[in-house]
């Protein structure tokens, strides 16, 4: 109560706020003054640069674990983005505190890609979709050598078909998998 009576005490007393917005790819953080002061930009820079950097900082703490991590790749041109935030969180050499990771892309690739920067110990749930096509025994295999895969606990498949064997999946707790045919090389 104290610490609030002294704030509401000091009228005269503002603070300045940092204020980020982001303008097509690029994010500008401008500093705004208080009573009307003119604002300044202090930075134009990429916005998936700063949106990394700023990740990292929340990431760095002991305690700080996401509960649902989304990679939405609908069209194409964001696979580019997707790559360049990959690269960016690998370089970091860290890895991601998450509990549930939903991939949806057609870039089968980019699952296996994503689940490697996570933390495994943490990583309960795993949900793939939006592949039209089939995800071939060599990217799942590839995904199933994971150590993330390995651990999670849950696993709902949402794709055209699935080529690999039914024991990839015998680990899981729960497993969903919707697809239009299932085959076994």
């Amino acid at each position: 109560m104290s610490s609030e009576l002294s704030l509401l005490q000091m009228p005269d007393v503002a603070l300045n706020e940092i204020v980020k917005k982001k303008h097509g790819l690029n994010c500008y953080v401008s500093l705004t003054k208080p009573s009307g002061k003119d604002s300044e930009r202090l930075l134009n820079t990429n916005f998936l640069d700063c949106f990394c950097r700023d990740f990292a900082i929340t990431m760095s703490s002991q305690k700080s674990i996401v509960q649902q991590f989304n990679l939405s790749q609908p069209i194409y041109l964001y696979a580019k983005y997707a790559g360049d935030l990959l690269r960016k969180l690998k370089s970091g050499n860290w890895l991601l505190k998450v509990r549930g990771a939903y991939l949806y892309t057609d870039e089968k690739s980019m699952i296996a890609n994503f689940l490697q920067i996570l933390d495994p110990n943490y990583l309960e749930t795993i949900e793939i979709g939006g592949c039209r096509t089939e995800i071939t025994s060599t990217d799942m295999n590839r995904i199933c050598e994971l150590e993330q895969f390995k651990n999670a606990k849950e696993l709902e498949l949402l794709t055209g078909s699935i080529s690999c064997p039914v024991e990839y999946f015998s680990h899981f707790e729960k497993v969903r998998v919707m697809c239009e045919s299932v085959t076994e090389e």
